[in-house]
């Protein structure tokens, strides 16, 4: 799934973003696992700061986005943009219908936008 908009946020929790998502609805096999992608273009401003692109989980399993399985992106000072993608083995879900939705923050209140936003899950 991919939502083209270019948004922001402030949020210094997980939040959806004016158009939210991306999100993917899939059937877990009884092994619990799916493998997320996550690919973003990201822009900050500002030293020693970092947004956040994550994703949580609802329907049968219930997980919040988190920090580690993110794609993020740092300013030491300036701006930053970056376009980057991360991928994650989630285990322990629910076998059944899930859905995996895309989740934003800013680490210390700051502008974070992101663009060209896309998940990819894939169960096994």
């Amino acid at each position: 799934a991919v939502v083209a908009a270019s948004q922001t946020t402030t949020s210094t929790s997980y939040n959806d973003l004016a158009t939210s998502g991306p999100t993917v609805t899939v059937t877990v096999s009884s092994s619990g696992k799916a493998l997320v992608t996550l690919t973003a273009y990201e822009s900050i401003t500002g030293a020693d700061n970092s947004c956040f692109m994550g994703f949580a989980v609802s329907g049968v399993t219930t997980v919040a986005a988190s920090d580690t399985q993110s794609v993020q992106i740092y300013s030491e000072s300036g701006t930053v943009q970056s376009r980057g993608s991360a991928s994650y083995l989630v285990t322990g879900l629910n076998p059944g219908i899930n859905t995996f939705t895309a989740k934003y923050k800013s680490s210390a209140g700051i502008t974070c936008t992101f663009a060209n936003r896309s998940i990819i899950v894939t169960p096994y």
